[in-house]
């Protein structure tokens, strides 16, 4: 069988686009297994399009296992999306179903640059869990920001930073180090850091 040309692989995109668009305002009118079904077939083409009116959906969505449906979609649809979500968590009041979704698919696509706003988020009881996955999924990339944090001004940000730190591989251990050198008082560091972490680095560099 041929290949479809450019041109006609195009409108079918195009049509497919819309079709899945016009399908989000039927959703709550779908069995809860049918709009997981109709949201993971969205996931395999959905663009930057997609966000606003999925958001606004799942503002009125009360099922946990399709708001987890929709958060997979906005990770589908990829780094293009980064900005906008990075907009909507700055700057609108939206629902904390909508942030934990925007958490999870800035996590699946592993940016930086949201990662001062999620420190701040460690306010919020209920985005806790979130913020600390997509931190530690970050990995090293999360290290110069969380050391940056670990002395804030706010205690409950400083008490929610210690485990992430701690949990960190051993590759953030040089970061570690650099602040070791900084703040040379071994009491101040515990108290910034943890004797968990400090103890763990003092053996690690005892053992070499």
């Amino acid at each position: 069988m041929a290949p479809m040309p450019d041109d006609q692989r195009r409108r079918y995109r195009r049509e497919r686009l819309k079709l899945f668009r016009d399908q989000i305002s039927e959703l709550p009118n779908f069995s809860i297994s049918d709009r997981i079904k109709v949201l993971r077939e969205m996931g395999m083409i959905a663009d930057i399009t997609f966000v606003l009116p999925l958001l606004q959906y799942l503002a009125e969505e009360p099922e946990p296992d399709v708001q987890h449906a929709i958060a997979q979609v906005f990770g589908a649809i990829g780094q293009e999306a980064t900005a906008v979500y990075l907009e909507i968590l700055n700057e609108t009041d939206v629902s904390e179903e909508a942030q934990i979704a925007l958490y999870a698919a800035l996590s699946v696509n592993n940016v930086t640059g949201h990662i001062p706003m999620m420190i701040r988020s460690l306010l919020n009881p209920k985005l806790i869990s979130y913020v600390k996955e997509c931190l530690l999924q970050l990995d090293i990339l999360a290290v110069p920001a969380v050391l940056e944090n670990i002395s804030h001004p706010n205690p409950e940000i400083r008490f929610q930073l210690k485990p992430i730190l701690a949990a960190l591989p051993e590759s953030s251990v040089v970061h570690v180090l650099e602040l070791m050198s900084v703040i040379p008082d071994e009491a101040t560091l515990r108290e910034i850091l943890g004797d968990s972490l400090i103890d763990r680095i003092k053996l690690q560099q005892e053992n070499k």
